[in-house]
């Protein structure tokens, strides 16, 4: 078991074969504004916060089953007292957008239990926002477009409610389509 501060915790498995690559409108893979949004290097370049009357916890996961490519995906679990207004996020911080462009904030999650109001989330007071699947559920692709009403962008993954395992892989936020 490995322990990663402020609940965060990683799952490691084998690659995953890639898929063939998308057609962009501009020829070449878009920009991905998203720093290790594949987890590959750890907890680095993310931030983590959970209320303290939460029971959540952190492993290492190396089965080998739980990560949508490469070798790491973030696993969030959370149980305990959940209350309105209490959530636990996953987030990081994008600067440099253009104000009045369309963005597209995508990522893969699969879950086991997942609580009812876990949302992918950008913008002020979560205005842009694509709700988790509930449930127990494979990879699944999420994603929000918005068009950018600041050149600095809050970019989570929201815990609302009583998740038994969450996994988040590959998040991307970019000006195509890049999942």
């Amino acid at each position: 078991m490995l322990a990663v501060p402020f609940c965060l915790s990683l799952a490691m498995s084998a690659a995953r074969p890639s898929c063939a690559s998308p057609a962009y409108a501009s020829g070449e893979q878009p920009q991905n504004y998203v720093q290790n949004g594949g987890f590959e290097r750890a907890g680095e370049s993310w931030g983590w916060t959970c209320p303290h009357d939460w029971d959540a916890s952190t492993s290492l996961d190396s089965t080998g089953r739980n990560a949508h490519s490469g070798r790491n995906s973030i696993k969030l679990k959370c149980s305990g007292v959940i209350t309105s207004n209490k959530y636990g996020q996953i987030y990081q911080y994008i600067p440099n957008l253009a104000v009045g462009r369309t963005y597209y904030l995508e990522a893969w999650c699969k879950g086991i239990g997942v609580g009812s109001n876990e949302l992918l989330s950008t913008g002020s007071k979560w205005q842009y926002h694509a709700n988790i699947p509930s449930g127990t559920f494979g990879w699944t692709h999420i994603k929000v477009v918005f068009t950018a009403d600041s050149t600095n962008e809050t970019i989570m993954i929201l815990l609302q409610d009583t998740t038994k395992v969450l996994w988040v892989d590959d998040i991307s936020l970019s000006t195509e389509p890049i999942n």
